[in-house]
């Protein structure tokens, strides 16, 4: 079948090249290109085959489907690109020749016709570094980039199902922090219906998965939280539990189970995340990172303070090595130390909190909040050390931030 799949897809654009004034040879490296990308999609899909006796999406068979889907979509999108550039200008008296049938539609007949998918993955782009930059706070000029992006894509006559949940998603993301938990939790509730509707159950689990860590953190309903998690691990199901997506089910469980007073069960949760990603191939060491925070946090509640430092002196090592020392994720990580150390060790955690401030301030434009709670407890260290200027300092400071997102 793949072979089929390869040997129709190298006919259509060969008969392209073929009718182009430079001929065949100009395609000659977007077409090893094209069979790169083919013996990637057989590799994996032959180690998907070769692993029998195993469950269908389990383990090693599980993480060569991922590489597979992976490999294919890369040579739609190669196609797309390609095939939207012959067909453009020169190529137009061509189009009643090759009809809508083009691309991958000319090997596999279920498939719908590949088109220029350009507007759409600028969209996304846009959204990603938007997202990105409004990660803490729905501020206004944040606000106006969400309803700019909806505007330009609807100008372009991009498919709305291919943007509208993102976009809400990411905005509601960012308005999670404003102080209104019902309205963020109608949001996501909004965007689970948006998605499933447009058939996105990708973006469903990941408004899914904040829903339930909303209900745990403000409502504090266990039965609310563990049914909005039942629906999330539904729609796991229904994406054929794709590993990657598997360890975020389970990140978000811990993260509930935390916020509901159950260290235990997330612990639990956090370890088995933990277990699952090392079995990626493929996961970031970012992402480790902050597994290993989340496990740390239910290490501390259940007391375990010597291996919950232990795992968070990991997290800072991988966010340093990852990102470089001076980086927003760096802060965080150590934020979190500090408070650890509050009562082991208070002049080191005093000097984590003061680093993580100078990281934040690095980068002001987006982290407002973050710096904010981590001059609050930099008040609280030098208070304990009886440096009463300095605290009263961190306190005017953090009071500044907050008085600038309320206005």
């Amino acid at each position: 079948r793949v072979d089929d799949v390869g040997q129709g897809l190298r006919a259509h654009f060969e008969a392209l090249g073929g009718a182009t004034p430079r001929g065949p040879e100009a395609l000659g490296p977007t077409l090893g290109a094209l069979d790169r990308h083919a013996a990637r999609w057989s590799e994996a899909v032959a180690g998907l085959c070769a692993t029998t006796g195993a469950a269908p999406r389990d383990g090693a068979r599980g993480q060569c489907l991922d590489d597979a889907a992976v490999a294919f979509t890369t040579v739609l999108e190669d196609l797309a690109t390609l095939d939207a550039r012959l067909r453009g200008g020169q190529r137009r008296d061509q189009q009643r020749r090759h009809g809508d049938r083009v691309c991958v539609d000319a090997a596999l007949e279920h498939l719908a016709p590949v088109v220029d998918h350009a507007d759409t993955l600028a969209v996304r782009r846009r959204l990603s570094t938007t997202a990105q930059r409004c990660r803490y706070g729905l501020t206004p000029d944040c606000a106006a980039a969400y309803d700019a992006i909806g505007e330009d894509a609807t100008r372009l006559g991009v498919e709305p199902c291919a943007w509208q949940p993102a976009v809400q998603l990411e905005r509601t993301i960012s308005a999670q922090y404003g102080g209104h938990p019902g309205r963020t939790q109608a949001s996501l509730h909004e965007v689970v219906w948006t998605a499933q509707a447009c058939g996105r159950d990708d973006v469903a689990l990941d408004a899914q998965r904040i829903l339930a860590e909303q209900i745990a953190a403000h409502d504090g309903d266990v039965d609310a939280t563990e049914l909005a998690l039942r629906s999330a691990e539904a729609t796991l199901d229904r994406l054929g539990r794709p590993p990657s997506e598997e360890v975020a089910v389970l990140a978000s469980r811990a993260t509930c189970m935390l916020a509901l007073g159950q260290p235990a069960l997330a612990g639990a949760a956090a370890a088995a995340a933990i277990a699952r990603h090392e079995a990626l191939r493929g996961g970031s060491d970012e992402e480790r990172a902050q597994l290993l925070g989340m496990h740390s946090a239910a290490l501390h509640e259940l007391g375990q303070d010597e291996r919950a430092l232990e795992l968070q002196r990991e997290a800072l090592a991988l966010r340093r090595d990852t990102l470089g020392p001076r980086h927003p994720s760096v802060a965080h990580e150590l934020a979190n130390l500090a408070v650890s150390y509050e009562h082991l060790d208070p002049e080191r955690a005093r000097a984590n909190n003061r680093e993580a401030i100078a990281i934040f301030e690095e980068f002001r434009d987006g982290h407002e909040l973050p710096l904010a709670m981590t001059l609050t407890h930099q008040a609280g260290f030098e208070l304990d050390a009886g440096e009463l200027v300095s605290a009263w300092s961190a306190v005017a400071s953090a009071s500044e931030l907050a008085q600038a997102e309320a206005d």
